[in-house]
């Protein structure tokens, strides 16, 4: 290869190379801008991971995963006051399944909780599609899996696909902002909200749910049990209250969908009455039964913390005095927040 050409190769490589540079430059100041300034309520995909980050290492011992359910059903700050046991919510409108997984992973980098409480809402879907050829659900259902998997990978690696609904209302000034890279939460997870809309019992339609079979959820049921045994954490399924989407025929489905397979599941939902004695629909649902109001949060995790006490023995997690200092100083912030927002 003569002078000339080796040249003209060398140029052409430089600037490949330098395109992939400047690219992955980009895609780093375009996920930093759509990351959060500061946490107003509660993190949301953009924030969850600068709220993890403020937890030091090693000192979470539950983690919460689901959808906006789990999101206004469970208090963090609640568990910690009343059993001393750290936890946060992994928790996001209309959560997929992939996110649950992915995301998961990536706390394992930092954190190494007893157990993982998976809600099941997003792991089981109605069917809203008929097919008239079995070999076309079965296509449909591989397509979807893949999918599924494919937009979990790229929001793991260029985050800027998953914070896409940000971009809305970002003027210059957000952009040039400092963003950093943990933001102390006293939410953890939770969404407090204290509106109160009693149930309708005739929009309930919990017993005339067709599940669809070949939803992907069951794959990542399968693939969060196996992270979690990887990483030393105990997978424990449950169901969160909310009657106006939930169903027998669901509880079936997750009932099948664990098999023979050693993991714990307890539907909050289906069990009210016997889980969460003092639980009312007219008074601690923030919209008629798909999500609960604060009032509903603090019975629905008062029903969870008897659950880590008397059927998992969990004891108080294990913190510094510095750490437990930190803890007690956010419950009282959070119970401060509560008191003047009632």
């Amino acid at each position: 290869m003569d002078n000339s050409k080796k040249s003209y190769a060398f140029k052409t490589v430089s600037k490949i190379i330098s395109f992939f540079v400047l690219l992955v430059l980009l895609l780093e100041f375009i996920c930093n801008g759509l990351t959060a300034t500061k946490l107003a309520d509660y993190p949301s995909r953009n924030e969850f991971f600068q709220m993890v980050n403020a937890e030091e290492n090693n000192t979470i011992d539950i983690v919460f995963i689901g959808d906006s359910t789990v999101m206004k059903s469970i208090v963090p700050m609640q568990i910690w006051n009343e059993v001393q046991v750290t936890s946060i919510l992994m928790s996001y409108s209309v959560m997929q399944p992939s996110e649950g997984y992915f995301d998961l992973e990536k706390v394992f980098n930092t954190q190494k909780p007893k157990y993982v409480f998976v809600d099941t809402s997003f792991l089981v879907q109605e069917k809203d599609m008929q097919y008239s050829k079995f070999y076309l659900d079965k296509a449909k259902s591989c397509v979807d899996y893949l999918s599924y998997e494919l937009e979990g990978m790229l929001n793991k690696y260029f985050p800027v696909m998953k914070y896409k609904s940000s971009w809305r209302n970002r003027g210059i000034k957000e952009w040039i902002s400092i963003h950093p890279n943990s933001i102390n939460s006293i939410f953890k997870g939770y969404k407090y909200v204290n509106d109160i809309v009693p149930l309708d019992k005739n929009t309930l339609t919990r017993d005339n749910a067709e599940i669809d079979y070949l939803y992907c959820g069951d794959k990542y049921y399968h693939k969060l049990k196996k992270l979690c045994e990887k990483n030393g954490s105990e997978l424990v399924l449950i169901t969160v209250p909310h009657i106006k989407s939930w169903s027998k025929a669901k509880h079936k489905k997750i009932i099948e969908m664990i098999g023979s397979d050693e993991v714990k599941y307890i539907d909050f939902d289906l069990s009210i009455s016997e889980l969460i004695k003092d639980f009312d629909w007219n008074t601690d649902s923030e919209d008629g039964g798909s999500h609960l109001n604060y009032y509903g949060a603090k019975k629905t995790t008062s029903a969870i913390e008897k659950y880590l006490v008397d059927e998992l023995r969990l004891k108080p997690t294990p913190l510094t005095k510095e750490q437990k200092d930190k803890w007690n100083n956010d419950a009282k912030i959070f119970y401060t927040y509560i008191e003047e927002n009632a």
